[in-house]
């Protein structure tokens, strides 16, 4: 088989547009995160008043940027900022893989869902305290239901 210079514009091609693709994904990230902030300000809302405390206080968010992930933490604001503020969960800033946090500085090993993929999974069951994060919870097994009914459907 021979290489032909049609075939090295071509493979050219195809790698500047997946640099491209790259490249507005890792610009779209942080749009996709306040999407998360929002569901998850929206389900805390909602699960107070189904257990009729509506006047529980919500948290607030606030994302730090790192070199490789956005830091996504919570918490009660004060007067001088957030007070006893947690970590919610790390977004890796080049594809929008969502992890666990396994402490203040760094991210639990294995992605959780997909900010991109998994987005309507979150939007529902997403909470505050993270407990959709953990393998096997509620949330992570409708990801998957999700992602195996999309593979049947194409």
């Amino acid at each position: 088989m021979r290489i032909t210079m049609e075939d090295v514009q071509k493979t050219n091609q195809i790698r500047a547009n997946a640099k491209v693709v790259a490249s507005e994904i890792e610009k779209d990230v942080p749009n996709q995160v306040e999407k998360l902030i929002v569901a998850l300000k929206a389900n805390f809302a909602a699960r107070n008043i189904e257990l009729n405390r509506p006047d529980m206080v919500g948290h607030e968010y606030q994302v730090i940027p790192g070199q490789k992930y956005l830091k996504i933490i919570y918490g009660q604001t004060g007067p001088d900022g957030f007070e006893q503020a947690s970590v919610h969960a790390f977004v890796d800033k080049k594809n929008g893989d969502l992890y666990k946090a396994s402490s203040w500085k760094a991210p639990a090993k294995g992605v959780r869902f997909n900010l991109y993929t998994d987005m309507k999974v979150l939007e529902k069951l997403a909470d505050t305290y993270g407990g959709y994060l953990y393998k096997g919870s509620r949330c992570s097994e409708a990801a998957i239901a999700a992602q195996l009914n999309n593979r049947k459907g194409n």
